[in-house]
Order: C-alpha cells, then structure tokens, then sequence
C-alpha cells in the first residue's frame, strides 16, 4: 500500500502538485520522480501507472529542454535540430488519453512556445489544445518591417557589384545577427513563418552573374535552412535576362518556380516611368513583359504583381494612375500590378503600419560602400 501511495503522490507531483507542497518547479519535479522512480518500476513492473509516469517524466524533461535551448538558440544555431525530438516527445503524450489530465495545458504551451522562441523557418504555432488535439496556424502574425536588399551584378567590386565572396560572406553576416529570409508574399501579409528578423533579398536587372549568385543561396541555404532562400527577382525582357536565351533559359525559369522564386517587373527597356507617355509605360514597358512572362511561367504568371521602378524612380502621377488601373488579361486569368519597389533608402515598413505604401516600398543598395 506503502508504495502504491508513493506512485500516487508521483502523478501528482508530474502534475505539479504534491502533499506538502501546492506547486513544484519544472526542474523540482524531474528530480523527484528520478530520485523514486527505480523502486517504484521494480514493484510495479507491468503496473500501467509506472508507464505513465516514464512518459510523464520523459516529457518533463523535454519541456526542460526546450525552455534552456531557447535562452541558448542564438548562440548556437544547431540546438534547432532538437526541435523534432521535443515535438514527437509532446505529441506522443498527447496519444494516451489518461495521461492528458497529467500534465497541465500551460506546461505544454511552455514547451512550444520554447521551440517556437527557437524556431528555424516554420515551426506550427500552437492556438489550443482540445481533448489532446492540437490546432495550429501556419503564419506568425507580426508588426516588423523589413530590411529588402537590392543587389545587381555578382562579378567584382564596383559600382553596382559586388564579389561572390562579399555576398556569402553578407548571408553569413546577417545569419549571425539574427535575420531570416522573408518571401514577398509574408511581408505583404505581415505574416512571417520565422520569429527571426525578417529581410528580403531583392536581384535587378537580370544579369548573368545573378545565376552564380542564386546558387550561392541555395548552399548556403543547405547548410543553414533556418536563414530560409527566399528571393524576388526584378527583371526586364523576358527573353535575353540571365544571359540566356532559348532551352536554356526555359530550364532556368523552371528551376525559379521549383525554388519558389518571385518574378517582378523591372520594365521591358529599363526606363525611367517619370519621362515617358502613360502610353509608352503600358504598351513598352507592362504589357510586353507580362506577355512574355506569361510564356515562361505559365499559370504562375497570375503571381506577378510587383513592380521595381528603375533606378529607384518613381513614376510620374499620371503613370503611376496608368499602372494602378492597368490589368493584364492572361489565358489564366487577369493580373494586375498591386505593390511597387520604389525609393532607394530606408527599412520598409510593415503592411499593417500607416506609413505603409503599397506603390512605393523601399529597398536598401549596399553593393557600392557598405560591402567594402
């Protein structure tokens, strides 16, 4: 009898509760039900009691963990890959129905709110808990602007360029200062999937070397993935930008839409839309790249809805009223262009900001003296 009481006061201690105490800490309980554990599994062998209590405690201890790997994350990004032992722990506790009255909702919503503190690009966010059934959001809702780089050439030092080795070493730079990469789509939604600071990699122009540096993010985003690969890509004619041309260029718009790149417009001839005819600004510079686009992308045309004014120009007014009523009427359906990059300069601010413009969202160029 002695020892079944002992395995009683155990399950209430799991739970945080004791005799002579009303509440134990995390680190309190662990220690305890180590410290009785070993006797009690010796008399209770097939006991399902004693099995509960191995699981309680096995999760317990996740729970530890995951509340010191979030102090720690910054410092050592490889404590991520903790996250999937402390999911599958919490979640096979869940599994037996009489251990859900063990461990209190709090513990368990401290547990992922450890993991999401360290989390990489997504980990579910945890809204409720309801008969151990667990309902998650996918996005990260957040009041955060954004840092969007604007890069050109990858091919040396330079105005506009910089060296391949000077763009790794800027991903590994803001890697270390805690930064993550954001798609358009989060930062226009204001919903990250990453609690890391948001930035967003922008490339204008098209130009040839852009293909060495897309392969550069994509290394070093396998040996980094929280740091994320997302990229928007603002390019003018449709069909000589990279360099390429013909197959060649067909195969490298597929391997743009597998990666989940964005495609922008930068004008079909790179021209200012403060100097020319409402006319020419739709029939040269929209409208062509949206038929050519259409092409190459396919039903993923529908997704191109950004423009980069070039050099950082704005549009005059009675262009600007020209592209904000323009739509582009595709064998998939109309699209339209609804956000501009506009200014150089200056953190963009966060969708839900009154400070927010849609039509003239600014990007920041470090290639010529920041990089140096």
């Amino acid at each position: 009898m002695a020892l079944d009481k002992t395995l009683d006061d155990l399950l209430r201690i799991a739970e945080g509760k004791g005799n002579r105490r009303t509440e134990y800490s995390l680190k309190a309980r662990i220690s305890i039900i180590e410290k009785n554990f070993s006797e009690i599994k010796k008399s209770h062998i097939n006991n399902k009691e004693v099995h509960k209590i191995e699981s309680i405690r096995d999760c317990l201890k996740n729970v530890h963990k995951s509340e010191y790997f979030s102090k720690l994350l910054l410092k050592d990004s490889s404590l991520l890959n903790r996250k999937d032992d402390l999911l599958y722990s919490i979640n096979l506790y869940l599994l037996h129905e009489n251990q859900r009255k063990i461990v209190k909702k709090s513990i368990l919503k401290v547990a992922f709110a450890s993991m999401l503190a360290a989390s990489s690009i997504f980990i579910p966010k945890i809204t409720s808990i309801n008969d151990g059934k667990i309902n998650f959001i996918k996005e990260i809702p957040s009041n955060r602007d954004v840092s969007i780089q604007l890069f050109h050439k990858f091919n040396g030092d330079g105005k506009y360029s910089i060296s391949p080795e000077k763009f790794e070493g800027f991903l590994g730079y803001e890697y270390l200062n805690g930064y993550a990469l954001v798609t358009e789509e989060e930062f226009l939604e204001n919903k990250y999937r990453t609690y890391k600071k948001p930035m967003m990699i922008t490339y204008d122009d098209g130009d040839p070397s852009q293909i060495k540096a897309m392969e550069i993010l994509k290394e070093f985003y396998k040996k980094h993935n929280d740091f994320g690969k997302a990229l928007t890509l603002c390019i003018n004619d449709p069909d000589y930008t990279f360099g390429l041309s013909g197959k060649k260029l067909e195969e490298l718009y597929s391997e743009i839409n597998k990666e989940g790149w964005k495609i922008a417009l930068h004008t079909y001839h790179h021209k200012r839309l403060d100097t020319i005819s409402p006319e020419q600004c739709i029939n040269e510079e929209i409208e062509p790249q949206y038929r050519r686009l259409e092409h190459y992308l396919g039903e993923k045309i529908l997704n191109v809805d950004t423009l980069a004014c070039p050099y950082g120009i704005l549009p005059s007014n009675e262009n600007l009223e020209a592209i904000k009523n323009y739509v582009y009427h595709s064998k998939w359906g109309d699209v339209r262009i609804k956000y501009m990059f506009g200014e150089i300069g200056g953190i963009a601010k966060n969708s839900k900001d009154k400070r927010f413009n849609q039509w003239n969202i600014p990007r920041i160029c470090l290639e010529s003296y920041e990089l140096k």
